[in-house]
């Protein structure tokens, strides 16, 4: 991720540790993922024409030891065998990005994602040092807008509709079917930008900002063609259980056509910038926009690929979802709450359990941020961030402890010149800069 975007995907310490996720780790483990992923980027020079392997820093994210296959030039991580070792410094942001610290740029990688499966670790490592190296390969890092209509009914269904027909093109040895069914999956994305226009822009950024790097580090697991599609079918059976597709979309979209497109044209990702629209580019790449043109039965298409009972699923979900939403608001909106607008932000929190509140915003369940007020942690209840990410609703201080203020799931390190006032009529409060003569 580039320095001038604000905002880090992935990382939030109170994420669950699935079974094949490493929980402890050594020095030796590290040396080992380094060694794995220096000769499998190797593999692949080809694909960008640069080696993406460089400066990889490992973290554990609950006790801050850091592992890294380079040093730094103040001095914080000291050589053990192969590797280096040290404490990363607390107001350090963590998560999985491209961080610039100690005069390195670095792939960050937290140790609570790092898999037991070795192309799995190869998959992830790969995706972070391509972020290392994005801007050298004319992917500026371009501010996300908001994808809330993916946590819409008619929203999730034609994105589930596109890529279960992109399953089974990935899955089909038929040229002709493969090809009706990458046709298919365009039409049912087609239909989801008539239902919601903003889409094809906002959906366009994500999949530059995170779907080419999706692509890329799976390319790097070197698998072969079968062995492709069973991947990707697996990976996007998993994606349709998660909470929210908002921001992970893209990690499933992007690779899925990608393989497809790679069978004809292996180095068709060099022929896209950050300036590229995906959507065009494929559309453009399958010449299909003829056929995803011509009128056509909606209905008809989606009934082969599960059409009735994704949209069963979906009415059932949009009926739960309601309670949580309505929840939140009461929570956020119609008891005393406390607002905090940012100013020079650095957030990081988990995409998987965001949760989108009609045109006000989303709530992020867990969160951490950096401004030039202090560290806000967010661990439990959550936070409402407005639609211009501008601003934070949380629930009402309860306790005040100098430069220390907490509340029901959150605790906020106030820096000096900074003061929490409450509004006497409202009884809401807000953040804003001390007066001189206060």
């Amino acid at each position: 991720m580039k320095k001038a975007f604000n905002i880090i995907f992935l990382v939030i310490l109170s994420v669950n540790i699935s079974r094949g996720q490493i929980q402890k780790i050594s020095a030796d483990s590290v040396a080992l993922y380094f060694e794995e992923v220096k000769q499998a980027t190797k593999n692949f020079k080809k694909l960008w024409d640069i080696d993406l392997y460089g400066p990889i820093i490992v973290v554990d994210p609950y006790s801050r030891e850091a592992y890294s296959n380079s040093p730094d030039t103040a001095g914080v991580l000291k050589k053990v065998g192969s590797i280096y070792t040290g404490k990363l410094p607390g107001h350090i942001l963590l998560g999985n990005y491209s961080l610039d610290w100690g005069g390195v740029k670095w792939a960050m990688i937290l140790t609570i994602f790092i898999n037991k499966i070795k192309d799995d670790r190869i998959d992830l490592f790969s995706h972070e040092l391509f972020h290392r190296v994005q801007p050298l390969l004319n992917f500026k890092r371009i501010n996300e807008l908001g994808n809330q209509h993916l946590d819409s009914k008619q929203g999730r269904i034609f994105l589930r509709l596109e890529l279960e027909a992109l399953k089974l093109a990935l899955l089909s040895p038929d040229k002709k079917q493969k090809n009706n069914h990458v046709t298919n999956a365009f039409i049912f994305r087609n239909q989801r930008y008539k239902l919601f226009p903003g889409a094809y822009t906002s959906e366009a950024i994500i999949e530059i900002n995170e779907g080419i790097a999706s692509y890329t580090g799976k390319v790097v697991r070197g698998l072969k063609n079968t062995a492709i599609g069973i991947l990707m079918k697996n990976k996007i059976d998993s994606f349709f259980k998660e909470r929210s597709y908002i921001q992970l979309f893209a990690y499933n979209t992007i690779p899925a056509y990608g393989f497809l497109l790679r069978e004809s044209d292996t180095y068709w990702n060099k022929k896209v910038t950050s300036e590229t629209n995906l959507t065009d580019f494929f559309i453009s790449a399958f010449h299909v926009q003829t056929k995803i043109s011509a009128p056509i039965n909606i209905d008809s298409i989606s009934n082969l690929y599960n059409g009735d009972a994704i949209s069963r699923e979906e009415t059932e979900r949009e009926i739960r979802n309601k309670k949580i939403v309505d929840a939140y608001k009461a929570k956020f909106l119609e008891q005393p709450n406390f607002e905090i607008s940012f100013e020079k932000k650095r957030i990081s929190y988990d995409t998987r359990y965001i949760v989108t509140i009609e045109d006000l915003g989303v709530v992020y369940p867990t969160m951490k941020a950096t401004d030039n007020w202090g560290v806000l942690d967010i661990t439990d209840v959550g936070g409402l961030l407005n639609q211009e990410k501008s601003k934070m609703i949380i629930t009402a201080p309860l306790k005040f402890d100098g430069n220390k203020i907490s509340g029901e799931g959150w605790i906020l390190q106030l820096n000096e010149g900074y003061i929490v006032e409450r509004d006497s009529k409202t009884g809401n409060f807000k953040l804003k800069k001390r007066l001189l003569n206060e």
